[in-house]
């Protein structure tokens, strides 16, 4: 059992752990993949409610994950007819959700954590309901930026950071996630960049299970490439193998949100509106203002698809998709 693994059982217990761990793509250290990262705060601020004998005093009993599951498992073979049902899942995430509103917490945050009990439920095979929880609407609170690719281009521009510029223009050019687009390595461009080649196509597999993965492109147009040019320009040659943007995510969105600090007139209080996957957001929005059919801009963005376009799709050759992505390569290209 790997450290981490050791440390998600003695804190949210062994449910969780092997919850975790199946949502997760296989790896040699045990590391948790993207799905089960979303998933764990949400497991562990619940853990913390029930632990909480101030805040958790409906079910005295429930003190842990553990104790939650067993408790809605035993409530759900009652009969449908009987009174005696208590409806520990309906009751307990009604005061969960109150419980981070008083943290601070958004709606949307509060909705994706009850969402990371009721996966958990599931894969237990244990219906967990939040009927009659009292959710707050999913509302998005903090807006994206509404952007323009001009503005865009302003933002960008206004970094003066060869490497930071690079990036963002790699964000609105490919669609990728801060996940995708940091961990990809010098080796998948390599051929292509050193050819010459435009655009340049990312040939990508995301891992949502460890059964479920999804194959799609995506491309980096002749803008990005002359961004790559000039970060290349500062800096020694890359390994095969070395990451493009050597950066956590933590670290870009800390960059962007200072920047953004800057660019927009009255600054923001809450999430940062300029944040990486604004930009991703952006990617989209700008697909369809020029009648990019939105199938093909799913599949760009690595979203899952049907069975018939998917097979349609991945069959579908490198220079085929390089001219499709070149059709729209404009709408994603600010004047530099």
């Amino acid at each position: 059992m790997t450290r981490i693994s050791i440390a998600i059982e003695s804190k949210l217990g062994t449910e969780a752990d092997r919850f975790l761990k199946a949502i997760s793509p296989s790896n040699p250290t045990g590391k948790l993949g993207s799905s089960a990262m979303t998933y764990k705060p949400g497991l562990i601020w619940f853990q913390d409610f029930l632990s909480n004998e101030t805040e958790q005093e409906t079910f005295p009993s429930v003190r842990s994950i553990h104790d939650f599951l067993n408790a809605v498992r035993e409530d759900s073979r009652s009969s449908k007819e009987s009174l005696d049902k208590t409806f520990p899942d309906r009751n307990l995430l009604k005061e969960f959700s109150g419980f981070l509103i008083k943290k601070g917490k958004s709606a949307k945050t509060v909705r994706t954590y009850v969402g990371a009990i009721q996966s958990l439920g599931a894969y237990w095979e244990i219906p967990i309901s939040s009927q009659y929880s009292d959710l707050p609407p999913a509302i998005e609170q903090n807006e994206k930026y509404p952007w323009s690719i001009e503005k865009v281009g302003d933002f960008i521009k206004s970094m003066k950071n060869p490497f930071y510029e690079c990036l963002g223009v790699w964000y609105v050019q490919s669609g990728l996630s801060n996940y995708d687009l940091l961990g990809l390595s010098y080796g998948k461009i390599k051929e292509q960049f050193e050819s010459g080649t435009s655009p340049i196509c990312l040939n990508l597999v995301r891992y949502k299970t460890r059964r479920f993965e999804i194959k799609f492109r995506t491309f980096i147009g002749e803008l990005g490439i002359e961004y790559f040019k000039t970060y290349l320009s500062g800096r020694k040659p890359f390994a095969d193998d070395a990451k493009i943007f050597s950066i956590t995510d933590n670290a870009v969105e800390g960059f962007f949100a200072r920047k953004a600090q800057r660019f927009l007139p009255e600054g923001f209080t809450q999430r940062n509106p300029c944040c990486p996957s604004s930009l991703r957001t952006g990617f989209r929005t700008f697909l369809l203002d020029v009648e990019c059919p939105e199938s093909i801009i799913e599949y760009f963005m690595g979203h899952n698809l049907s069975g018939d376009l998917k097979k349609k799709y991945t069959n579908k050759s490198d220079d085929s998709w390089r001219e499709t992505y070149r059709k729209y390569e404009s709408s994603l290209t600010f004047k530099r």
